[in-house]
């Protein structure tokens, strides 16, 4: 036996409405990947950065002895 599925008992107003839930949902996960992704990449170029200063200084420290 076959169950259907439960947007078939709603209105075509409801299910608007949950499409539009739906989408508002999947939008907001979306931008919050984006948010942890670009953060995630901003840390990144920051660590590699202040490795790049200390690898200076550090040659430079070995350079001088």
């Amino acid at each position: 036996m076959q169950r259907g599925f439960y947007m078939d008992k709603l209105n075509e107003g409801e299910r608007a409405t949950v499409k539009r839930w739906h989408l508002s949902v999947i939008c907001g996960y979306g931008l919050a990947c984006l948010a942890v992704f670009g953060w995630i990449a901003l840390q990144t170029e920051g660590a590699q950065s202040q490795m790049a200063k200390l690898s200076t200084v550090t040659s430079a420290q070995a350079a001088g002895k």
